[in-house]
């Protein structure tokens, strides 16, 4: 071989382990010089070099040899390899990497001959590949003097943590006899080092030879590498990554936090030392503290039932079944719990993931837990415990325990036992645990648990058929739990019942969550998410607490968390991740397509769009789709006209979703799409927002952002926070595509649309002067005069509700000057509609009146002009103007009138979107004219309606103005406390959000109303103060009247003489703005108020004519219910 070629094949960097290009002499992640290196000695050679100086080898003798132990995989792993082979054309995984190498390999390659060292090196290689493959890892690459071997790729482990844990410490044990015979023998140190770390990676393609390529190492890789040179001699170090996942079931020593290069913040590392006594993950549950057992009342009682049968004499099998984290587990414990001192004997065996390929541990552990053998003991007392059990349930049972010595490693020299294949081993001792179960069982109750039986290995499930058979009129229950995907043929017995495991409805989740987290009110808002997140999966609720705090969002102890970090978005706990990762793997390809396919579609999915985007024949579709509902991935949501199909929980979705990578995202994006896109052509509007969002997936910003346009238009005012959204996104997409015409132009109606209904929805002043800005340069780049007067409109009416009615005046204005030079008569009319609003924030109510009329008389004039759609719509939105302002001016019984002639013009379907602004509005004016008219009952009612008009629209500016008037209700049916907590409300987010706040004054006097009736007069006073002083600076001169009506009645409740000239002041200004503003509604309540302030000073006639006189205002004008009180009062005080 040309020794120009020695680093031909891809050369690791020895500093950061990352796979380099062929012919790479420095390192792309760190810059670091690779040698060239002898294949036979490890020896550093030049690159031109054909022999070794140091060997004389030539180059490259040793590749086929290196070849040979490269392609060495076991026959059972290669076959489960190749079988998910084209899963694995590219897929993230959850890993966990170990790196295995020789401490100061070149300086014991120069104390022995070549070939000796290369011999040694072989050995070295079978032993690291044998311990690989016991804990079916793979061996991804080796690196000249060690390898680097993966858990968890290409066939995804959900405990690939644990394997590699327990391949470095059988590594190291076996490793260590090796370097003591090689230190006998040969007087040489041969040290060995492994490190380990756990993270995702992104795979590759396999070749031939069952190699695995990454298209990206990353951190997961480089700090694996890192902890293996860190590492001592013999000694294995794990990150904190991968001691997060094995924590509890091996023993560690912390070496603190370390600086280790390529990260940021210092990194914990741990020595790995030895595994502790064999646990399952509900073992650790249980060390650590279980969560509070919520729920499952109806599954315990089926549990007892079973249980009574049992004894009875009817012994049964119970298959208690779930997906992964639902408690199966937990249940059975606390079922055992309740019957452990009933007088039952209970015997139990645990599988496991990674056990699996040791036969018959589970047998084992079933027949120590029954002999009561726990930990280690000496042979003697073993011996005694099995002899002893055995021959007190049956003396017959002597002559087999030389069986039942050999088979739990007790030697007896007296009672060797006889010699047999394994198979007739196997079947004798079935037979006698058969015997046994059915002799116990006659001695006392038996209940034998078996648990996570999908995990069982095949000779271990052999006997649990056995067992089935052998419980039948007997009293035993065998309890066994398992995933939907475990199916055996005994379950079709009359002796079997098989128990589902739903997960927790939402008030048992949010019990369980509480209890876990506490009830601090700074995480009130995180629970119900983490509720919706979970679905009720107990696992995934406490591994997503456990997440927020590993993470510092929260802190505390358990039961008694607080947030300190806004949790935006929280990602998926990695110990999930692995759980159902290796779950989706052990689909088989073609249900794992059908899987991830789905995944990209959404949470909900037609069999048609599926159908036409996986592209399976025959019946594979079908078959993958029952499939997929057996092991409760999917269920059936819709069965005509079209199957509708659902995953069954969102995070599978997650799961599925993230395993694959950008590129085949993207091209099922493209093809969902155009899948739907071709089926549905009647639907699109609907279907808009979901086709925007596969275009904006795959990649296609300009698409998408026609797609958003659609959905925004097809959403309008009934739905604003999904108009807004669609309108953003709508506007961002086409800013990142090319910046043709046609992306400027919905840019530009973007904006508009955005602006238009952006402030309902919380977007702040200053964000709406952005969006204004960006589309006033684009309506003068295509002398765009309507959008640009719409765009002036849009932003009067955010600033007006902010407050800023200088700012409002300077956009309307602009627009008048832009409205002259446009024909449209509904561009006009809505402009006046604009101005008029603006007059009615300022107090102005006869301007605004003045403004209405000409707009219903601009709308007759217009009619021809418009269309008949158009012109209700209009002439609808003028209607409940006049309505609401002659409401405030006193004019009750007209505003009634004009409200019904309102509402007989019914939104059309061409205008509906629009006409959604006008029927909050016609709720908004009914509410009014309610409260006004003293309608106790009336006005409660048509405050909840328009409040839940408010919540149905996703509007903060009409959720503001809702709580405010169910908090005007509460006033006028003098409930003070209730009043008081939804103004409260009320003005918090009107302040909060920036909306609302032309009505701030308002909103401050009626609260000062509120907390005068709770008996509040300190803080009564100073928010009627401040009411006046926020009207008086904004010169909102009806809230003004308000406010100053408010002051006195506070004051006057004081009754104290001292303040008799400031309720003077205050009701004589009131006169005035009653005056100024039109505003004869607020005119009776200001009588009254002058008949508290006669009483005051004594004078009771003054005081009988004032009430007289608010009693006739009222009357008078249509505010009966005010009246009829009134009166009440008026004769009591008479009498």
């Amino acid at each position: 071989m040309d020794g120009k070629h020695s680093n031909s094949s891809a050369p690791s960097c020895p500093a950061c382990r990352h796979k380099n290009p062929p012919g790479a002499n420095f390192c792309q992640e760190c810059g670091s010089r690779i040698p060239h290196i002898c294949a036979s000695c490890r020896a550093e050679i030049s690159a031109d070099a054909k022999f070794c100086h140091h060997c004389g080898q030539p180059v490259g003798l040793a590749d086929s040899r290196n070849e040979a132990r490269r392609n060495y995989t076991p026959k059972h792993l290669a076959d489960e390899i190749l079988n998910s082979r084209s899963a694995l054309q590219g897929e993230h995984k959850q890993v966990t990497v170990l790196f295995a190498d020789v401490k100061g390999s070149m300086e014991l390659a120069a104390q022995v001959e070549p070939d000796d060292w290369h011999a040694m090196l072989d050995n070295f290689f079978r032993i690291l590949a044998a311990g690989i493959h016991r804990f079916e890892g793979t061996i991804n690459q080796y690196t000249g003097d060690g390898i680097m071997a993966l858990f968890g790729a290409p066939i995804a482990h959900e405990d690939h943590a644990l394997r590699a844990c327990y391949a470095a410490l059988y590594l190291r044990g076996e490793l260590r006899r090796h370097a003591d015979q090689l230190r006998v023998r040969r007087g040489l140190n041969f040290g060995v080092r492994l490190g380990l770390n756990s993270g995702e990676v992104v795979v590759g393609k396999i070749g031939d030879d069952l190699r695995m390529d990454y298209t990206a190492q990353g951190q997961t890789v480089g700090l694996a590498a890192r902890m293996e040179q860190l590492a001592e001699s013999g000694c294995i170090y794990l990150t904190e990554h991968t001691h997060r996942l094995i924590e509890g079931y091996f023993k560690v020593r912390d070496l603190g936090r370390s600086a280790v290069r390529g990260v940021s913040q210092p990194l914990r590392i741990y020595a790995l030392e030895r595994a502790r006594e064999y646990q399952t993950r509900f073992d650790i549950s249980r060390e650590r503290g279980f969560s509070r057992f919520i729920g499952r009342r109806d599954e315990l009682d089926s549990l007892h039932s079973e249980l009574q049968r049992t004894l009875a004499g009817r012994g049964n099998v119970v298959g208690v079944v779930g997906e992964p984290g639902v408690g199966k587990s937990r249940l059975c414990y606390e079922f055992l719990e309740l019957n452990r001192a009933g007088g039952f004997t209970i015997c139990r065996a645990n599988c496991a993931s990674h056990i699996q390929t040791v036969p018959l541990l589970p047998v084992l552990q079933l027949l120590r837990s029954i002999f009561g053998i726990s930990g280690p003991a000496r042979e003697e007392e073993t011996r005694q415990k099995i002899a002893g059990t055995l021959t007190l349930l049956d003396e017959a049972f002597k002559d087999t325990l030389p069986i039942w010595f050999d088979f739990l490693a007790v030697t007896e020299p007296q009672l060797p036992a006889g010699k047999a294949d394994t198979e007739n081993r196997h079947r004798k001792l079935f037979a006698m645990i058969q015997r046994l179960v059915q002799a116990m069982s006659e001695r006392a109750p038996l209940i034998i648990l078996v648990d996570d039986l999908h995990w069982v290995d095949p000779s271990s499930d052999l006997l649990v058929a056995r067992l089935v058979d052998a419980v039948k009129n007997s009293r035993t229950l065998l309890l066994l739990n398992f995933r939907p995907e475990y199916h055996r043929d005994w379950m079709s017995r009359s002796t079997y019942r098989q128990l589902p495991l739903k997960a927790l409805d939402s008030e048992d989740s949010r019990e369980l969550l509480d209890s876990l987290l506490g009830q601090d009110r700074s995480i009130q808002n995180l629970a119900p998410k983490l509720v919706s997140r979970a679905l009720g999966n107990p696992f995934f609720i406490e591994e997503l607490v456990r997440s927020l705090v590993e993470t510092g969002n929260i802190a505390g102890q358990p039961g008694a968390y607080r947030l300190v970090k806004s949790v935006k978005t929280q990602a998926l706990p990695r110990t999930v991740q692995t759980v159902l990762a290796a779950r989706i793997d052990r689909l088989g390809e073609t249900a794992k397509q059908v899987l991830q396919t789905a995944s990209v579609i959404g949470q909900e999915f037609e069999e048609i769009i599926l159908h036409r985007i996986v592209e399976l024949t025959g019946t594979a579709l079908e078959d993958s789709l029952h499939k997929l509902v057996e092991v409760e991935f999917f269920h059936q949501k819709a069965f005509y006209p079209e199957p509708v199909w659902a995953f069954r929980h969102p995070i599978v979705r997650e799961v599925a979703y993230h395993t694959l990578l950008r590129k085949p995202r993207e091209m099922l994006h493209r093809r969902t799409a155009r899948a739907i896109e071709k089926i549905h052509p009647d639907r699109q509007d609907e279907l808009a927002g979901l086709v925007a969002s596969h275009w904006e997936k795959a990649q296609e910003p300009l698409r998408a952002a026609r797609w958003h346009g659609r959905a925004a238009r097809a959403a309008g005012f009934a739905d604003i926070q999904t108009t807004f959204l669609n309108w953003s996104q709508a506007l961002d997409l086409a800013r990142q595509a090319p910046a043709t015409d046609e992306a400027l132009k919905l840019q530009l109606e973007a904006c508009c649309g955005a602006l238009d209904i952006g402030g309902r929805v919380d977007i702040s002043p200053g964000q709406a002067g952005e969006i204004f800005e960006r589309g006033r340069l684009l309506a003068q780049k295509f002398n765009d005069s309507q959008s640009l007067l719409r765009l002036h409109e849009d932003m009067a009416a955010r600033l007006g509700w902010s407050g800023d009615f200088a700012g409002q005046r300077h956009h309307l204005n602009a627009a008048s000057v832009i409205a002259e030079k446009v024909a449209d008569p509904e561009i006009k009319l809505d402009l006046l509609q604009r101005r008029y609003v603006a007059q009615f924030h300022q107090g102005d109510l006869r301007s605004a009146l003045m403004l209405i009329e000409e707009g219903i008389a601009g709308c007759e004039a217009s009619k021809r002009d418009l269309s008949a759609a158009v012109f209700n719509r209009v002439v609808r939105s003028f209607l409940l103007a006049k309505a609401n302002v002659l409401s405030m001016m006193g004019s009750l019984i007209q505003a009634d009138t004009y409200l019904k002639q309102a509402a007989r013009l019914k939104p059309s379907a061409e205008t509906r979107q629009k006409d959604s602004r006008t029927t909050h509005t016609e709720a908004l004016v009914r509410t009014s004219l309610s409260i006004y008219s003293g309608d106790i009952d009336a006005c409660w009612r048509d405050a909840r309606v328009f409040a839940e008009l408010a919540e149905r629209s996703g509007s903060v500016w009409a959720a503001i103005l809702s709580a405010s008037t169910i908090g005007r209700a509460h006033l006028t049916g003098q409930r003070w406390p209730e009043a008081r907590e939804a103004l409260a409300y009320a003005l918090a987010q009107a302040r909060e959000h920036e909306l609302g706040l032309e009505a701030e004054a308002s909103f401050l006097a009626l609260l000062a109303e509120a907390m005068a009736g709770c008996g509040e007069p300190d803080q009564a006073l100073a928010t009627a103060e401040e009411a006046v002083a926020v009207a008086c600076r904004k010169e909102t001169l009806f809230w003004e009247l308000q406010a100053q009506i408010a002051l006195a009645g506070v004051l006057l409740r004081a009754k104290r003489i001292k303040d008799q000239p400031r309720i003077a002041t205050a009701l004589t200004r009131a006169d005035e703005l009653i005056e100024e503003t039109g505003g004869e509604v607020m005119k009776p309540f200001l009588c009254q108020r002058q008949a508290e302030f006669a009483g005051l000073y004594g004078d009771d006639a003054d005081r009988q004519r004032m009430l007289q006189q608010a009693h006739d205002l009222f009357q008078s004008m249509g505010a009966h219910g005010y009246a009829e009180r009134l009166k009440a009062n008026i004769v009591d005080s008479d009498t």
